[in-house]
């Protein structure tokens, strides 16, 4: 069965949370800004997080280039305003739009 592209975030979400906790001292972070935290986490915490945070970015961007890829394909640039979804929307262009 495939997961659908909110599931997968949900998940990639759900991995950073985890590595994100998993990073933190034992006794937890002392409050702060995000910069602050993340100072405060070990090397190979650091690194999980780093690669958990990439995971979610990746499935971020490559929903974001379908829902793009949609909003281009039902703008066509021929035919009436009526037709295009990004000039409806008071858009000049899908990229606009998007």
């Amino acid at each position: 069965m495939t997961r659908s592209a909110v599931h997968e975030l949900s998940a990639a979400v759900a991995a950073l949370g985890e590595a994100w906790v998993g990073a933190l001292p034992p006794f937890g972070a002392e409050p702060g800004v995000v910069s602050v935290v993340v100072g405060q986490m070990s090397d190979p915490g650091l690194l999980r997080v780093l690669a958990a945070a990439g995971a979610l970015i990746k499935r971020a961007e490559t929903l974001s280039a379908a829902l793009a890829g949609e909003v281009a394909r039902r703008s066509p640039r021929e035919g009436p305003r009526s037709g295009n979804l990004a000039r409806r929307e008071g858009f000049s262009s899908p990229g606009e739009m998007v």
